[in-house]
Order: structure tokens, then sequence, then C-alpha cells
């Protein structure tokens, strides 16, 4: 049995050796374990197999649809908060136990406060980042170069979260998988050696699609063993950088509020989790059911729906209080470019 925290909420794992130790060493730089039942009140149970589920619950069965097109099937008490991965043991099953705790996670997290942004966080010592930017506009490929560059430590990529600490904002991350497409083997031809040892489970998967529907996926681990870059799960927010490949060579330039505003609005993501591919701006126009978009649809008998409003209210608040810059990425890339005077540029209040 193990213990999972990420902040104050606690979630107990039961599973078989293997899952456990796989969950721990892919999470370990982002939440905190034990292996003792903690003296504070656990929040959730994740089970990973039907056969250490607690019996004689009030399970509710519901699936979602794994990248192979098979099932991934749930057992959800929400009476006693328990989440069961019902999957054969093996990498599928470790995948999606690691997801039910971040999705839980993250959960607990909005309902303290967080936002949500599609995009990647990195951080020196002192200034984290978050990269935002149209689909395709080259964000994963750009913070694995930086990361290669040295003097950026990994935060996080596709998953942000960002939450209001006393007096900064403070962004979170999550160990969530880098996703490249093989194109980036054209960038980082050095790559492709390392691909028979990448271990995500979609990958052999992957490799059969056609190249512009692809990705070749690398947990958080993987990246910083590829690239030296330490991972930091949480970092103070400097700035945001909205990415644009139709910017001037070169470029950063200080967004407008409203610029910014925009960009921030693109990348929000409203749900603490989502589908691929599905958007929430249907959902709040009513085109599609809240339910639809999620991993875990059950979870909304829980938490309900995102107070929207509440929600807006603090985006606004980072428009405020957060400076944005629109780059083009040759600009972060430039021989001269450290990550330190990236750093120092985007902490400028003026």
């Amino acid at each position: 049995m193990l213990y999972a925290a990420r902040g104050s909420t606690w979630v107990k794992l039961m599973a078989d050796v293997d899952t456990e130790a796989w969950v721990r060493a892919h999470a370990e730089k982002y939440f905190t374990f034990a292996t003792e039942p903690v003296p504070v009140h656990t929040v959730w149970t994740i089970v990973g197999g039907t056969e250490f589920a607690p019996s004689d619950r009030d399970y509710v069965r519901f699936e979602t649809s794994l990248p192979s097109g098979e099932k991934c099937r749930y057992l959800l008490s929400a009476t006693n908060r328990i989440l069961v991965v019902d999957l054969p043991t093996g990498p599928w099953r470790w995948l999606y136990v690691l997801r039910a705790l971040r999705h839980v996670f993250r959960w607990e997290l909005q309902a303290e406060g967080a936002l949500f942004l599609h995009g990647v966080a990195l951080t020196t010592d002192t200034h984290g980042i978050c990269i935002l930017g149209r689909s395709q506009s080259g964000k994963s490929a750009l913070s694995f170069a930086l990361a290669r560059r040295g003097g950026w430590n990994w935060v996080t990529q596709d998953d942000i979260s960002i939450i209001r600490r006393n007096d900064h904002w403070e962004i979170i991350g999550w160990p969530g998988s880098l996703r490249l497409r093989p194109s980036a083997f054209d960038v980082f031809p050095d790559l492709r050696a390392h691909l028979p040892l990448l271990t995500h489970p979609a990958n052999a998967l992957e490799a059969s699609l056609p190249e512009t529907e692809s990705r070749v996926r690398l947990f958080p681990t993987e990246v910083s063993d590829l690239t030296g870059a330490k991972i930091q799960a949480q970092a103070k927010l400097s700035a945001i950088l909205f990415l644009d490949p139709s910017a001037p060579a070169g470029a950063i330039t200080r967004m407008s509020r409203s610029a910014l505003r925009s960009a921030l609005l693109s990348a929000w993501d409203v749900l603490p989790e989502r589908r691929a591919g599905v958007a929430a701006l249907d959902a709040r126009l009513g085109n599609s059911l809240w339910r639809d978009l999620v991993f875990n649809p059950a979870l909304f008998d829980i938490y309900g729906v995102p107070d929207i409003s509440s929600l807006e209210q603090r985006l606004e608040a980072l428009v405020i209080e957060i400076n944005g810059w629109e780059i083009d990425r040759t600009a972060l890339l430039a021989p001269e470019t450290t990550a330190q005077s990236v750093a120092d540029l985007v902490a400028k209040k003026s």
C-alpha cells in the first residue's frame, strides 16, 4: 500500500507492487509518497485492479477508450471516494493508475482556485515561464530544445496549473508525457537512437499511424535523462510567452493586456481533465455535455461543473498581474540567448 500527496490532498493507492513501484518512479518529483498511513485525512483511494478493490461498495461502472481502441473500465464509489482502474496488470494499468492520481489531484486543486492551461512550462532557479501557442505552433519541440540547452528546469508539458499563492502566481506541474511529432527527429537527429528505450506504451501504437498523426511520447523522467534538465514540480510564474509563428524572426514583443487575455482564453482548459480533441467551449455554449469532455465523467457527481464565472475572475487577475510576451521561437534559440537572459527579460514589470 502506498500513499501519495499533492499539497494537502492525500490519496491511498492499493495495487500490486509493480504498479506502485512504477507510479512512484514516474511521479516522485511531483508527488510526496509514503508507505505508512499518514496522520491526516486521506481524500481518495485509487485502486489498481479489481482484485484489490474493497467489496460491498456502491460502485458505478463506466468506460473510456484507450489509444489502442480498447476500453479502460473504471469503478467509482462516490460515497467512499474510491476509484478502481479495471485493467490487466502491465504498462497500461500503470499508466491509467497514474492518470487517475493526476486527475483527482487536479480536481481537488481546482476547488482551491487553480486555472488550467494547455502549454509547456520551464523555469530557471528563480523565474518560471509558460509557453502557450496555437496547435502545431511548435511548443513541445521548443521546450525540448530549451531543456537541452541548459539553464532550464523542466516543469510540465500540456497540463499547466496556475494558482495564486500569497503574493505571487505559482506554476504547478504534473507527470504527463511530452509529445513530439516524428518531424522532431529532423531537429533532434540523436533522439532517434533513443526511441527503442522510450517506455510509454502508446509509442508502439503511434508508430503504425501516418506520420502526420503520430507522436513520440517521453515521460518527464526520460526528458530529464535525455536533456540533463532537472525536474522542478512547481515554480514562481514570471511571464507568459506566446509562440507565434507569424512573428518577425527573433521577436520578443510585449503583449497588450487584450492580446494576453485572448492568448490565455485560447489556452484555457477550464476542466481539470479533458479528453484530447474536445473543446470545453462547446459545453459552455450548450453544444455538448460537460460529461462528454472528460476521462472520468463520474467525477462531476462529486465536484460538479466548475464555477466558470469565478474562474474567469481569476483569469482576469492573471491578465492584470502577469506580463505576456509574443515571441518567435528563434529568439529563444539564438546562440547568444541564455536561460538567465530570458528570465531577466520576462521578469521586467514595465
